[in-house]
C-alpha cells in the first residue's frame, strides 16, 4: 500500500505529531514520547500507529489495517479494535471526542492528529548527526544451510541489541528496524543513510556437527571502513548457555571499539562550531591524552572543553563525565591546590549525573572513583557494584572495580573481574587495559607473590607508565626480590613525573593499600631497595 511516508525522505528518523498536546513518533528507535517523557508501545500497537500518521486524514479499512500490520497472519477484527483502544489510551484520545483516532463505523479509522516531519540536520556522510554513537545490529546470517538454526542465528543478533542498549552512550536501532534487512543484500553505505547510523554491525553462525564458528564485524557507514572483527568457535553443548557467552564476548567489545572510534575522530575535528557532543568527545580524547602524557595543562585545557560542551547542553552525560573523571585526575596526580575539593567536586558531578540518568552505569564508577581516594572503601565499591548491575558487560566498570578490590585486599575478586575484563574487551584503550593489569600486580603483592606481581606490573606500565601506584609497588616488589638495579630504575621512573610520592608514601601520608599490613609489607619492600 502507498502512504505517505514513503515519500518522505530517509534521513527523517521521526515525526511529531500535533494537536493541541505535542507527542513525538520517533521511527528510528520505535518510541513514542510526550515531552521528554516515553510512553510504552507493544510492537504491534507501535506498527498500526506508524501506520496511522503515514496516512493522515485517510481512511483505512479494517482489511488494509489487518494486512499493513498483521500480513498473512490471521487474526480477528476485534484484535484491531483492541489495539485502537490502546493507542487511544496512551495519546489521551477521546473516542466520542477524537482528536486523533475517529472511527469510521461499520467502515474503519482515519487519523485526524496533525502530522509535522522533523528534519534533522544530515552530515557530509548524508547521516542524521545525534548525540551519541548510533549503530545497527543486521540479523546475523544463517551460514549452517539447516532452517532449524534460524532461531539461533535470529537470537543472537536480538541479545546483542537488547545488551548493547544498556549502554546509555550508544544509540541503538530497535529489533524491528534492523530486522528489515534480513536476508536483502545491501551496501552498508546504504543502511547507514536509511537508518542514520554510522556503524552497522554484522556477522553469521555456522555450524557442522558439533561445532559452531560465529564472526561478527563492525563497519563504518560513512566510509565503508571496518572498524573491528572477531571469530568464535566454540564447541556446541549447552545452546542457551554458548548464546549467552557468545553475546557478552561481542557486546563487552564492541561498546569500546565504538568510543575508540568516536574518540579517533573528534581528534580530527576543527574547534569551531562544534555541537555539545562534539566538545564532549574531544574532551574525553584530551583527558585520556593529558593522563597518557602526565600534562597538567592538558587536562585543564579538556576540563575546559566539558564545561564549554555543559554550556551548551547541562544534561551532557558525556561532558559531566569527562569532567568528573578529568576532577579524579587532578586529585590522583597532585595537579590542584585542594585535592580533596577536587573529589568533593567530582562526587558532586556523579551525583549530577546520577539525577540526570540513574541507569547510566558510568555515573557510579566517577564516584567510586572519588570515595576510592578519599579510603571510604566501602562506598567505592558499592558503587562498582551498582554500576555491574546496570551493566554487567560494561568493561571499563570492571576494569577499575578489579584495582579498587585488590586495593582493599580482595585479591580473590580482583582477579576475577580483572580477567572478566580482559577477556570481553582485550582490544580496549591502554589506559583501562592498565588498570586490570595493576589489579593482578597489587593482587598478587598483596599475597607476597612478587615475582608475580612484577610481571603483571611491567604490563601495567607498558599500557601507562605515568601512574605512581604501579611504580611504587614495582620499586617493593623488586626490593622484595632482592633486585636493586631494576627497583632503582622504577624510582627513577616515578620521581620523572611524581617526585614527592615516594616521600608521602614512606612518611605514611599516603597509603596505597586499605589494609596496613599490605601497607607495611610496601614500606618494607621500600626499604629493601635502599629507602
Amino acid at each position: 500500500m502507498e502512504s505517505w511516508w514513503n515519500s518522505v525522505p530517509s534521513e527523517l528518523a521521526s515525526m511529531t505529531m500535533v494537536e493541541k498536546a505535542k507527542y513525538k513518533l520517533d521511527l528510528g528507535e520505535e518510541r513514542l514520547w510526550r515531552g521528554d517523557q516515553p510512553i510504552p508501545l507493544g510492537n504491534k500497537a507501535f506498527e498500526l500507529l506508524r501506520l496511522f500518521v503515514s496516512n493522515p486524514k485517510r481512511l483505512l479499512t479494517k482489511d488494509e489495517i489487518l494486512d499493513s500490520v498483521w500480513g498473512e497472519i490471521s487474526v480477528s477484527e476485534g484484535l484491531v479494535k483492541e489495539y485502537v483502544h490502546d493507542l487511544r489510551l496512551a495519546l489521551g484520545d477521546d473516542p466520542k471526542h477524537p482528536q486523533f483516532i475517529e472511527t469510521v463505523r461499520g467502515r474503519g479509522y482515519r487519523f485526524l492528529g496533525g502530522v509535522e516531519p522533523i528534519r534533522r540536520p544530515v552530515d557530509a556522510d548524508g547521516r542524521t548527526p545525534l548525540d551519541k554513537p548510533s549503530i545497527a545490529v543486521l540479523p546475523f546470517t544463517n551460514m549452517s544451510g539447516d532452517p532449524e538454526q534460524e532461531y539461533f542465528s535470529d537470537g543472537i543478533t536480538e541479545d546483542i541489541i537488547t545488551e548493547l542498549s544498556r549502554f546509555r552512550s550508544l544509540f541503538v536501532i530497535a529489533r524491528n528496524s534492523s530486522f528489515t534487512y534480513k536476508g536483502r543484500a545491501a551496501n552498508v553505505q546504504d543502511i547507514g543513510r536509511d537508518l542514520g547510523v554510522r556503524y552497522v554491525m554484522e556477522g553469521s553462525v555456522q555450524r557442522g556437527g558439533n561445532q559452531l564458528r560465529i564472526t561478527a564485524q563492525l563497519l563504518d557507514t560513512g566510509t565503508g571502513g571496518h572498524v573491528w572483527g572477531e571469530k568464535f568457535d566454540r564447541q556446541l553443548e549447552d545452546i542457551f548457555a554458548l548464546q549467552d557467552e557468545i553475546t557478552r564476548h561481542v557486546v563487552g567489545s564492541i561498546a569500546p571499539q565504538v568510543e575508540l572510534a568516536e574518540l579517533e575522530r573528534s581528534r580530527k575535528l576543527s574547534d569551531t562550531n562544534l555541537s555539545a557532543y562534539e566538545l564532549a568527545l574531544k574532551a574525553q580524547a584530551l583527558t585520556y591524552d593529558a593522563v597518557r602524557v602526565a600534562d597538567p595543562n592538558m587536562l585543564i585545557q579538556a576540563m575546559s572543553l566539558a564545561s564549554a560542551a555543559l554550556e551548551l547542553d547541562n544534561r551532557s552525560t558525556r561532558a559531566l563525565w569527562t569532567f568528573g573523571m578529568g576532577c579524579v585526575f587532578q586529585h590522583l596526580y597532585g595537579w590542584t591546590d585542594d585535592p580533596a575539593v577536587a573529589l568533593t567536586s567530582a562526587i558532586e558531578t556523579a551525583d549530577h549525573l546520577i539525577s540526570i540518568d540513574p541507569s547510566n552505569a558510568r555515573s557510579y564508577i566517577v564516584r567510586a572513583w572519588a570515595h576510592q581516594y578519599r579510603r571510604e572503601y566501602d562506598l567505592a565499591l558499592a558503587n562498582y557494584r551498582r554500576a555491574l548491575k546496570l551493566n554487567p558487560n560494561l568493561a571499563l566498570n570492571l576494569f577499575t572495580m578489579a584495582w579498587s578490590e585488590a586495593v582493599a585486599g580482595l585479591a580473590t575478586e580482583a582477579r576475577e573481574h580483572a580477567q572478566m575484563a580482559l577477556k570481553l574487551s582485550p582490544r580496549d584503550t591502554d589506559i583501562w587495559l592498565g588498570w586490570a593489569y595493576a589489579a593482578m600486580e597489587l593482587a598478587s603483592f598483596t599475597e607476597s607473590d612478587f615475582a608475580e606481581g612484577v610481571k603483571w606490573g611491567r604490563l601495567a606500565i607498558q599500557m601507562h607508565a605515568k601512574m605512581p601506584n604501579r611504580q611504587v609497588v614495582m620499586v617493593a616488589g623488586y626490593g622484595h626480590l632482592g633486585d636493586i638495579a631494576a627497583a632503582k630504575f622504577h624510582v627513577n621512573a616515578l620521581n620523572s613525573f611524581a617526585p614527592e610520592f615516594l616521600a608521602t608514601v614512606l612518611s605514611g601520608k599516603i597509603k596505597v593499600f586499605k589494609l596496613p599490613s599490605h601497607n607495611a609489607l610496601l614500606v618494607q619492600g621500600l626499604h629493601k631497595a635502599d629507602l
